[in-house]
């Protein structure tokens, strides 16, 4: 046990790096370096291959070899270079344990057993014979070469192309392996291979959807770039994700889960490293802010971590710019990504662990990488995904955080392979949102039972029609069309700033003539009370993330022809849980349409119970129309079917006539897309997006300035007309 612990002593008195690195690197190792053996004899003890299993060796060895490595980087301390050797090498000897009976059943296994198989693992293992090589005998040296060689020849069997997190760690060993050992026979092969992996993540936009492989896929190319080629840190891709990473930091302090995720804290170590090179590469201190949030929500209480965990703070704190002083980033109430990579929505009211936090997630499977989706359908199993780790969550309400509590959440990860019954937790009926099926219930047969399937995916079509921060309230409208189940579905977001409340308008458009099921899901840990129209959701907890159970979620949804409501028990997250759903089925034309509109608020446990609701929904042909009431706040909403209705009739410019476009409810009267009025006691607040006038009450407080319109194209006489403004309010005493 002398070599496992000679290096601790030195450790514990040698300054490491850029605090609070240091310390958890310092705690993570000495932990290491003590359990690493019971780990060891526990695996040996457990490790029974049968029938087609892989050789599976644990990667905590090659971890601490790892940081052990690393030590002696900055050291020079041999008793470092020691130790990483010995776990190095004790690969060699774990191999052994694979019975040979079952190598004829694997066929990369007919020359040997590799003894790094793991494309975790591998680089790993390459980075610490790097690190240590200077002080290996040429013995020794050439030892661990041959099990790099066996490793590196292993990973060709299965090289994983395309923009995703697997191709970028695979190309990163193979590198590596070149680098370590370049008179190998096979080093060019494995450069040329390495280089052909990470050719989509240089050419392309990534193909992950997921905060788990986000963090990876990021934290590989910039170690890929490190080793190999530093123009991938120049790629215009960076910036674009790495600021949507660092927007879509949650105020329990961490990168939200969406897609494939298994709980917030799981690529924290990731996250933290990349921030923490982003801010030094682009001098920004808000990505330092959201690597130290990270770092004291998730990795410090954690301490001591996983030796893997440790192994990227070690990088996280070389790449760190101590020199720039944390900073918040700047507010904003509304941020939206771009509407063609990462598509997605945040409504924040800070930046603060009480703030509210609503994430909107519309990404669908995307139509670049094309060739090399279909490469990745045709050869693995991922029918319940777009192969990107994405589920089938387009226009999903992924968050609603609000003081703490867990209002709305992420579904997790699956629980086996495939995702375990009825697709969970990809499927679209795991998430909240709307989900439509062209067929109608049979006699006795539950929602539930009738909207489930297998879980795979279904190619649809998303798009951002449009989103406006307004000083009240934060708008959008996302639209999804299935052109195979024949609908096309918007989904309008009002989020108001205070008090905090979601409103949320599904329109539900049908392309065909036949029957249909549409259903509005919303997900929580315990349903606290169900009545007509109304549901009150409560969620304690998402493993390790502990919400506010003070606050509940209350859904009230405003009532419309033939809507119907349950309750009904399923699971999330690996836990209980259950789904509020309100549905309508029924025959269908083509062109007619379905509304759900619903109102999300935070209620205090102990606040009184109101069961009545003042708030009214008004449909007309033109479009809907809402009046709620808070308190003594009055909001009025307008909102269009179709946002290009208006139609002249004929080609001239512009095409629209507002007469044809009129909305009304109450004293509120708008042609816009979409209009709101505020009225208190104290003020009225009014505003609109993409219209030419807007009245309140016999007041008529915008109308866009006439003008000639010249240029038509069919020879028609000018016409004069008046062009729609892009979003327009005023407050007024």
């Amino acid at each position: 046990m002398g070599i496992v612990y000679s290096g601790v002593a030195v450790l514990l008195s040698y300054g490491l790096l850029a605090a609070p690195y240091q310390q958890l690197v310092r705690e993570s190792y000495t932990a290491a370096l003590r359990n690493l053996p019971d780990q060891i004899a526990l695996w040996r003890a457990h490790f029974f291959p049968q029938g087609t299993q892989e050789f599976q060796p644990p990667l905590e060895p090659a971890a601490v070899a790892g940081l052990a490595a690393a030590l002696y980087e900055e050291s020079r301390n041999l008793a470092y270079a020691e130790v990483a050797f010995h776990w190095l090498a004790l690969y060699d000897t774990l191999r052994q344990a694979y019975p040979s009976m079952l190598r004829q059943r694997i066929p990369q296994y007919a020359q040997q057993i590799p003894p790094v198989p793991d494309f975790f693992a591998f680089p790993v293992f390459c980075r610490a014979y790097h690190r240590i090589q200077a002080a290996l005998s040429p013995h020794r040296r050439r030892y661990l070469q041959q099990l790099i060689v066996a490793s590196a020849q292993h990973a060709l069997h299965f090289p994983e192309w395309g923009a995703i997190n697997r191709a970028v760690l695979r190309a990163l060993g193979l590198e590596l392996a070149a680098q370590a050992y370049p008179e190998a026979p096979n080093a060019q092969q494995w450069r040329y291979v390495a280089r052909a992996l990470v050719a989509e993540s240089r050419e392309s936009w990534p193909l992950e959807d997921a905060q788990l492989y986000w963090g990876i896929w990021l934290y590989a190319l910039l170690l890929y770039g490190e080793c190999a080629d530093s123009s991938l840190w120049s790629l215009p891709q960076l910036p674009l994700l790495l600021e949507a990473a660092l927007q879509l930091v949650a105020p329990f302090g961490a990168v939200a889960p969406f897609g494939d995720t298994r709980n917030p804290w799981e690529t924290a170590a990731e996250f933290v490293a990349t921030f923490e090179w982003a801010a030094a590469r682009f001098q920004k201190s808000q990505y330092r802010w959201a690597a130290a949030q990270i770092t004291r929500r998730w990795l410090q209480p954690r301490s001591p971590l996983p030796p893997y965990r440790a192994l990227i703070l070690w990088d996280a704190a070389r790449w760190a710019d101590t020199t720039l002083v944390p900073s918040l980033p700047e507010p904003s109430f509304l941020w939206c990504s771009d509407d063609a990579i990462v598509k997605k929505l945040v409504f924040r009211t800070g930046w603060d662990t009480a703030d509210t936090y609503v994430l909107l997630n519309y990404r669908d499977a995307p139509l670049y990488g094309w060739r090399i989706q279909k490469f990745l359908h045709q050869s693995l199993p991922i029918e319940e995904e777009k192969g990107s780790h994405g589920h089938s969550d387009e226009l999903s309400l992924v968050w609603f955080l609000h003081r703490g509590a867990l209002l709305l959440t992420h579904p997790g990860y699956r629980e086996a392979v495939p995702s375990g019954p009825f697709g969970a937790y990809r499927a679209e009926y795991f998430h909240n949102r709307v989900v439509v099926r062209p067929a109608k219930p049979g006699a006795g047969q539950s929602l539930w039972e009738f909207l489930r399937h297998a879980g795979t995916h279904r190619i649809v079509r998303t798009v951002k029609v449009d989103a406006w921060e307004f000083r009240p309230l934060g708008y959008a409208r996302l639209r999804l069309v299935d052109e195979e189940a024949g609908y096309a579905w918007e989904r309008l977001l009002i989020v108001i700033r205070s008090p905090v409340q979601v409103l949320v308008l599904d329109l539900v458009h049908f392309l065909r003539d036949g029957p249909f099921t549409v259903a509005q899901l919303w997900h929580g840990g315990t349903g606290i009370r169900h009545a007509p129209n109304h549901c009150m959701l409560a969620t304690d907890s998402l493993g390790s993330l502990r919400g506010n159970t003070a606050w509940m979620l209350d859904i009230r949804g405003l009532p419309y022809r033939g809507q119907q409501d349950t309750l009904f028990p399923t699971r999330r997250f690996g836990q209980p849980a259950v789904v509020y759903a309100r549905w309508q089925t029924g025959w269908y034309r083509a062109g007619e349409r379905a509304v759900f509109a619903t109102r999300l608020t935070p209620a205090y446990q102990e606040a009184p119970y109101i069961s009545q609701s003042q708030d009214s929904l008004v449909v007309s042909p033109t479009g809907i129309a809402l009046r709620i009431v808070d308190g003594d706040t009055i909001w009025l909403f307008t909102a269009l079917w179709d946002v290009l209705a208006g139609s002249i009739g004929d080609g001239r410019r512009p095409q629209y006539e507002s007469t044809h476009r009129m909305l009304s409810i109450g004293p509120l009267r708008s042609d816009a897309d979409f209009a709101f009025a505020r009225q208190s006691p104290l003020d009225l607040h009014c505003g609109f997006a993409y219209g030419t006038a807007i009245w309140f009450g016999e007041s008529q407080l915008f109308h866009s300035l006439p003008n000639l319109f010249p240029l038509q194209l069919d020879g028609s006489p000018p016409r004069s007309a008046r062009l729609q403004w892009r979003a327009w309010e005023t407050e007024s005493p």
